[in-house]
């Protein structure tokens, strides 16, 4: 008898089970797939920091009254612990960050695809766009540390467009040359091989990134697709494979199921292969056609953002023609957009105290950002490659300004005023002209160093004028006029930099560093950290800007060398164009020169970028525009020219670095002047009557909320030129 019974409580049970999950199906919606459910209702997953410092886990009482307090701290101080209950013996909770809503994260991707999709319906093969609405490019601030900021008084300046008639430079057509539209495209689009396409071949299907692996899109500044590789070659029909383990380090962690690791060979600025990764295993295995360029591994989230970041140079790693194994790869974590850490210059302590409070500005740009406990500030509003000059201000100590990059951590000293007020009384004749000094002028404090440490014997030479000789310092600290090289703490000063951008060169023994270039303002400190360890070999190319199939001779020339140092890019496309900076960790400012067909450009390379292209601009095609715009520059003004992938966008500057005459005009990969208020991926920017000296442009790319910043110096009788892709 209870056996019966029990057959039939179980058979009722599991019909119940099996009715109401029936139900619970029924319920949903019909476009509703195993994989949404699962994402929604069955997937649990928590969000954790990234980078594990040293293991904290917050517990805290809600219920307590110091709950309010104790929540403010912990926006400021996410790294605070607190390790007991604050009282009333009520069971204190773990406190973890909340990951974005499926709805949330659901939005942006539907919001990427829409913008995908208007990008490829709107933009026709020959570069015009068709009928379609103009897009709203907005970029509002956000800040994920907590740290607060504010918007700073002064606005970008819209700037007036010019109208000018197309001016046709080039054409293509596709009958004249034998291929298909969807030939074009993939020439466009993807990589080409060794093998040239045969006209009749069948049509390849373009592509936009390498989707398939998860990869990024290329880190290229400018499109460089070339049917030729150098390096090692594979063999014939053959490929070569390389694989090896991946470590995560610095603490670097995967806390989300959707993190992606891709392993990808980059180019010549742009990614060319991707490969496989076993996460579980900690390995990767990648096919490539060549040892030319790098390996790089990427961690990045479900947003899409890089959050670790690890190269393999290939060109030294050892083996046979077809397998290479063991190359690891190390991971580490990359800070999104400016951080930095603000710290006093000098104190009781041997560990630098961070100053909590202070206001870090992104010159001639509107954001302004406060330090938290420790002296940290972030803004990810600035996209990966952005480089500002920022300017900190704090209670009791001189303004200190610097050039800070985005994904590197910038330490900003702080100097006290009565430290620098001393400073400049001991350097100046008198007390009057210590007076004047303080009112007019800035002063330059650096520091040389190998590998964080002090350099002593170093000789630090100003090639620009206006500031007088540099000056050492002996060791208790004190200026003393009799040394004419760096002490055994590697510290000199220039005490009276007139208003302006001044330039030095650090020489140890025969040895000689790139000029590095820096913003002087009165009352201000300009902080330098030189180290002589830092340079850099980058590969580089020139072309021509609207056949960038084209490759140029072209000569770089360190700006302001006192040996007028220079180097040559060969125009092969089998050349091995490597070029080496000792640029001293710093930007470096380069002008190129590519024969008297193309205007001699200026560029300025960031320390961390690792292929340096250079898209050269016919001077019939400038002078073209200018003649037929009838726009002439005002005295000490000059322009400023750009090449933008993978976005449309708008170009906007601070109104104190604009001419009252200033002017823009946006043209297409073609060279062709387009009437658009905003610029077509592919095409570019011509900024007339920019201001001379370093200044800040500002790139807002259509559907972001991050924007490309970038200095340029301008002068008179030289464009400035900026090339990059919107990732």
């Amino acid at each position: 008898m209870l056996r019966v019974i029990g057959k039939n409580i179980l058979s009722v049970s599991i019909s119940a089970a099996a009715l109401t999950g029936y139900a619970g199906w029924l319920s949903l919606p019909e476009t509703t797939t195993f994989q949404s459910v699962y994402d929604r209702f069955i997937a649990r997953e928590e969000s954790r920091p990234r980078v594990f410092e040293d293991g904290i886990v917050v517990r805290m009482n809600r219920e307590a009254p110091p709950v309010a307090a104790l929540e403010e701290a912990l926006r400021d101080q996410p790294w605070t612990s607190v390790e007991r209950s604050p009282g009333f013996n009520v069971k204190p909770i773990i406190l973890r960050a909340l990951p974005a809503s499926s709805e949330r994260v659901m939005g942006r991707l539907i919001t990427r695809i829409r913008a995908e999709k208007i990008e490829a319906q709107t933009v026709m093969l020959d570069g015009r766009p068709a009928s379609a609405p103009r897009p709203t490019i907005t970029s509002p601030i956000t800040n994920r540390r907590g740290a607060s900021y504010i918007i700073a008084g002064t606005a970008a300046r819209p700037l007036e467009e010019l109208k000018a008639p197309p001016i046709q430079v080039n054409s293509f057509s596709l009958s004249k040359n034998g291929v298909t539209r969807e030939q074009l495209l993939a020439a466009l689009f993807v990589p080409i091989s060794s093998a040239p396409i045969a006209p009749n071949a069948p049509s390849a299907r373009p592509v936009r990134s390498i989707a398939r692996a998860e990869a990024p899109k290329t880190r290229a500044e400018a499109p460089n697709v070339s049917s030729r590789v150098f390096g090692m070659q594979a063999p014939s029909g053959h490929q070569i494979l390389i694989r090896g383990s991946i470590e995560l380090s610095g603490g670097l962690a995967l806390t989300n199921a959707k993190d992606k690791i891709a392993v990808v060979r980059e180019s010549r600025g742009q990614f060319i292969e991707s490969g496989a990764v076993w996460i579980r295993d900690a390995r990767y295995e990648i096919f490539v056609e060549s040892l030319e360029g790098q390996l790089v591994a990427e961690v990045r989230s479900p947003q899409g953002d890089v959050v670790g970041r690890g190269y393999a140079d290939l060109s030294t790693i050892v083996g046979d023609r077809k397998n290479f194994d063991g190359v690891a790869l190390r991971v580490f974590p990359v800070t999104p957009g400016i951080s930095g850490r603000v710290q006093a210059a000098y104190g009781p302590s041997v560990v630098p105290k961070g100053v909590r409070g202070a206001r870090v500005d992104v010159l001639q740009t509107q954001v302004k950002i406060k330090s938290v406990d420790g002296g940290h500030f972030e803004e990810t509003k600035f996209s990966e490659g952005s480089r500002v000059s920022v300017k900190t201000h704090s209670k009791d100590h001189w303004p200190t300004i610097l050039t800070a990059t985005s994904g590197r951590e910038a330490i900003v000293p702080m100097y006290s005023t009565k430290m620098m007020n001393a400073l400049v009384n001991l350097t100046s004749k008198d007390s009057e002209a210590a007076e004047i000094a303080i009112r007019t002028k800035g002063v330059v404090w650096g520091r040389v160093t190998r590998a964080g440490q002090p350099v002593a014997g170093a000789r630090v030479e100003v090639i620009t004028q206006g500031s007088g000789n540099p000056i050492y310092f002996n060791e208790l600290m004190l200026p003393e006029a009799s040394m004419a090289l760096t002490g055994s703490n590697g510290l000199f000063a220039i005490p009276a930099a007139t208003r302006g951008v001044h330039g030095v060169q650090v020489f140890i023994g025969k040895r000689l560093s790139d000029p590095v270039f820096l913003s002087a303002e009165p009352g201000s400190v300009s902080a330098l950290e030189l180290d002589v360890m830092k340079d850099s070999v980058v590969q580089a190319r020139a072309y021509d800007a609207f056949k960038v199939d084209t490759p140029l001779r072209a000569e770089i020339r360190p700006l302001g060398h006192v040996k007028q140092r220079h180097m040559m890019i060969e125009n092969a496309e089998d050349a091995e164009n490597q070029v080496k900076f000792a640029n001293l960790g710093m930007p470096s400012i380069l002008d190129i020169d590519g024969g008297s067909d193309y205007l001699p450009m200026r560029v300025i390379q960031n320390p961390e970028t690792r292929t340096l292209l250079l898209p050269m601009v016919p001077r019939a095609w400038y002078d073209l525009v200018i003649g037929r715009l009838k726009y002439n520059n005002g005295p000490q003004a000059g322009n400023v020219i750009g090449f933008i992938q993978g976005a449309r966008f708008r170009v906007t500057m601070d109104a104190d670095s604009l001419s009252p005459a200033a002017r823009v005009i946006y043209f297409d990969a073609r060279g062709e002047v387009t009437s658009q208020t905003y610029g077509e991926p592919g095409g570019g920017f011509l900024l007339l009557g920019v201001n001379e000296g370093l200044h800040t442009v500002i790139v807002d790319s259509e559907n972001s909320d991050r924007s490309y910043a970038a200095t340029v110096l301008v002068q008179d009788g030289v464009v400035a030129s900026i090339s990059h892709w919107l990732r």
